[in-house]
């Protein structure tokens, strides 16, 4: 019984070790991803703020953190993204895929 407890006991030591490199990993791709929303975000808010009815933006893929894109039309997986910031931002939003 010993063995197999150590041997568990090993296992559950590692595994938040494990974890926490996997994390570290896409800390960069976080990183991209946070400058990218930025950069949309102030976008949508200056054209917000000069009164234009649309904007166009870059889309952002989310695929490379296991998340949804966000690309027009609304055939594709993850236009409820821009549809939601259409209704926040009261804009429409012209998606170009990356």
């Amino acid at each position: 019984l010993e063995p197999v407890a150590l041997t568990l006991l090993l296992v559950a030591y590692v595994f938040p070790i494990y974890s926490l490199w996997v994390s570290a990993q896409k800390i960069p791709i976080y990183s991209n991803r946070t400058e990218a929303w930025d950069i949309r975000n102030n976008t949508i808010l200056a054209a917000v703020h000069s009164g234009e009815e649309r904007v166009e933006v870059l889309g952002i893929d989310g695929l490379p953190v296991g998340g949804i894109r966000d690309f027009d039309p609304k055939g594709k997986k993850g236009f409820w993204i821009t549809k939601c910031a259409m209704d926040y931002y009261g804009i429409r939003l012209l998606v170009n895929t990356p």
